[in-house]
């Protein structure tokens, strides 16, 4: 009985763990998203989003090393749960961890569309040369 308690409670501390960790990863995010809204993306900015995302990244492979820990030990435990109110208990706290993974994902792809319009803007129309041969026939072709 008492490892069944260790185990619940460490099913617990997981979620707690993984709920923290994309805490910080929707922090991180938020944070990029600040610094594109700031005035024109220079160097240091994109440094600043590129040093931010290898943060994400360390981050994101602790939580999917949790999550990992999380599903092995949930799928011992499973036959035993039968604490009504301790599974109703897991079920909210995977639904935040859902609802933060979600919303991560949200902001990862405003993100993502706001850098890619600023980049268009910057960039405008990219046109790609033509080959040497063609530009010689038509050369040829005015002649």
């Amino acid at each position: 009985m008492v490892s069944e308690a260790n185990n619940l409670q460490m099913l617990d501390d997981y979620l707690v763990e993984i709920t923290k960790l994309l805490r910080q990863i929707e922090g991180i995010t938020l944070n990029q998203q600040q610094v594109l809204c700031t005035d024109p993306l220079d160097d240091e900015r994109l440094n600043m989003i590129e040093q931010m995302a290898g943060f994400k990244e360390n981050i994101t492979n602790d939580v999917e090393r949790v999550e990992n820990k999380f599903q092995m030990l949930y799928s011992e435990v499973k036959p035993f749960l039968t604490d009504k109110s301790f599974v109703a208990r897991l079920q909210t706290n995977i639904s935040e961890v859902l609802h933060l993974k979600d919303n991560v994902i949200r902001l990862e792809q405003m993100n993502a569309d706001s850098l890619k319009r600023e980049l268009n803007q910057k960039l405008g129309k990219v046109i790609v040369p033509k080959k040497p041969e063609e530009i010689i026939n038509k050369y040829k072709r005015f002649k």
